[in-house]
């Protein structure tokens, strides 16, 4: 990840562990974020997605997730990456629903992750259905970027209460 300066915009850019060159898989922009909550971070800092893996997982261990849980997700991502965690995930969350109350939004974020539209729109409607105060993230949540050009998304934004 570097952070770097753009124009008075603070951002963050993703590269792979292994990518070749300077090429950014990811660019977004978080306002001043980072200048207002005062975090070090040098222009040029540099993380590898996998070292977020890893720090992300030892997170998860210290907010008391069970350690069979973690080692499963850090199963699913040593064999798929990225994908295969948000599988697991997807696959956890729909046990614990059969338990517990799992937030449709959520489970919408974590299909949007893995590129499965259809599935995140009907778990994005449910969550509407449930009136969940989580859609007021729906415009500003990077993860539903992909979502926004599909024909389904500019209609549930007003559903949801946003201006046009």
């Amino acid at each position: 990840m570097r952070v770097c300066q753009q124009g008075t915009d603070l951002g963050v850019r993703l590269r792979q562990d292994g990518w070749q060159g300077n090429d950014t898989l990811l660019f977004k922009a978080y306002g001043k974020a980072d200048v207002e909550w005062d975090v070090p971070m040098p222009v040029d800092a540099l993380f590898e997605i996998g070292s977020m893996t890893k720090q992300h997982l030892k997170e998860l261990s210290a907010k008391g997730e069970r350690r069979e849980e973690v080692e499963a997700l850090r199963g699913a991502y040593d064999a798929s990456a990225w994908r295969g965690y948000w599988i697991k995930r997807i696959e956890r969350a729909t046990e614990a629903a059969k338990q517990r109350y799992v937030s449709p939004f959520e489970v919408a974020q974590m299909y949007t992750r893995i590129g499965d539209k259809e599935r995140a729109f009907e778990f994005l409607e449910k969550a509407y259905s449930e009136r969940s105060d989580r859609l007021t993230l729906l415009k500003v949540d990077p993860t539903f970027d992909p979502q926004r050009s599909d024909p389904r998304y500019r209609p549930l934004v007003p559903r949801v209460g946003f201006p046009d």
